[in-house]
């Protein structure tokens, strides 16, 4: 009866198959590419420098613009530009600044729909044309450069040529190696950065009234750093977390990362009391070729849970972890889960539904953005994108709600740039803006 029962249904499906016609299988995940510039100053640095700072990010108005350094020499001071698309495809050159940059730009939208831009900027001339400079001689010191755009042009984009002067050009101004968000708000930027004696600090700035409050957070210990922490708003008012790294300094020709922490605040990062600090991983040899650690990407989740995403290479092999903890607690529960051999230039999101994206490339290098993707945060896929005309990608920067960008949940698509060295070129010279969109 069942051998019978069985036939019959499979009949009617066969049936049912005829007249609805053949059924489409399911559409993949794909991506979407444009160029913004193929011809970037490549120096000692990528176009993406520093990816704790929002380089990318899109108005009401539908208008995406990106920031990034774009040097002509090896080294410091660079020029930056500041580029503008109204559809992700056509990018046109908005301004460019003077090569007075020291540190990356930032771009920040706030509630108000005004764009802030933030450049650490060198003394002895005009980082943004037509804004004063601090006082000093060329390259004595570094002072924040601040400006908001509020004015639109007849297309609608912001009009780069008019603005509102917040620097801060005062001495003790400098703010280096910093990392930056606005608040779930999007009424305070809250920016953590070190200053000249490696201090740790935290400025929170009122982008409804233009006053700003500082507070020294930490000071490491001797011939130690705090550098390119990674800044999330909490889902509670002057909730604040960091993820950074801590820094060895005097070791030879550069710093060697020892450690990867994450730290809480709830007063506006006034202060992280010492249950809010939680030492994520440590290399206890560091020499910076076979053995160190480096904080990688910090998501808070809308039930405020972090997802981490740290580096760690020890005896010349190194891997990708990703950790996830609970509800307002630093301290991480359980083991990390070992992606792989990734680098440390990977991005992180979490979609509403609680899936999670990690974007990037493998440690060797590859034409094509990888994306890791898992529901459990213990068991991932992996989808391949090659990028068009790219012999090596690099070191995305999503477009994140963090920035006052006006973007949609994660599981519908994740907007980026992505440092390219183009087909026969030995430079990162080319800047790509991808959209990914999972299935």
């Amino acid at each position: 009866m069942r051998r019978l029962l069985s036939a019959a249904l499979a009949a009617l499906a066969v049936v049912a198959t005829a007249l609805a016609g053949p059924i489409a299988p399911a559409a993949a995940s794909s991506t979407t590419q444009s160029t913004i510039s193929s011809t970037i100053g490549a120096t000692n640095v990528t176009p993406m420098h520093s990816p704790q700072l929002p380089k990318i990010v899109r108005d009401s108005n539908g208008w995406y613009y990106t920031t990034t350094l774009d040097g002509s020499g090896t080294s410091y001071p660079w020029i930056a530009r500041i580029w503008k698309s109204p559809d992700g495809v056509n990018w046109t050159v908005a301004v460019t600044l003077n090569q007075w940059v020291y540190q990356p730009p930032s771009l920040l939208l706030d509630s108000g729909n005004r764009l802030w831009l933030t450049v650490p900027c060198y003394t002895g001339g005009q980082c943004y044309p037509g804004v004063a400079a601090a006082g000093g001689a060329s390259m004595e010191r570094v002072y924040l450069t601040r400006l908001q755009f509020s004015t639109r042009l007849g297309d609608g984009s912001f009009d780069f040529g008019t603005w509102s002067d917040q620097s801060v050009r005062t001495a003790g101004a400098e703010r280096y190696y910093g990392g930056m968000a606005i608040d779930n708000d999007r009424r305070y930027i809250y920016h953590a950065y070190s200053k000249a004696d490696w201090s740790l600090n935290v400025s929170r700035f009122d982008t409804w009234t233009n006053t700003e409050t500082t507070s020294l957070v930490a000071n490491p210990g001797v011939n130690e750093a705090y550098l390119y922490p990674r800044v999330r708003p909490g889902t509670s008012s002057g909730e604040v977390w960091l993820l950074f790294n801590q820094t060895v300094l005097n070791t030879g020709s550069s710093a060697t990362i020892h450690g990867v922490q994450l730290w809480r605040s709830t007063d506006g990062g006034a202060s992280f009391p010492s249950g809010q600090r939680y030492m994520v991983s440590s290399s206890p040899s560091p020499d910076g070729v076979g053995n160190w650690t480096d904080a990688v990407d910090l998501v808070v989740d809308s039930s405020n849970q972090p997802h981490v995403l740290f580096y760690k290479i020890s005896s010349g092999v190194s891997h990708l972890y990703y950790w996830k903890g609970n509800a307002g607690s630093v301290t991480l529960p359980g083991s990390p889960h070992d992606l792989g051999t990734y680098e440390n230039h990977a991005q992180l999101a979490v979609a509403a539904s609680g899936e999670r994206f990690v974007l990037g490339t493998p440690a060797a290098g590859s034409s094509s953005l990888h994306v890791l993707r898992s529901t459990t945060g213990t068991s991932w896929t992996t989808e391949t994108f090659p990028v068009s005309g790219a012999a090596q990608v690099y070191s995305p920067n999503l477009e994140r709600k963090e920035t006052g960008s006006w973007v949609p949940d994660a599981g519908t698509g994740i907007r980026m740039l992505l440092s390219t060295r183009p087909t026969g070129s030995s430079a990162f010279s080319r800047l790509d803006f991808l959209t990914y969109t999972p299935t």
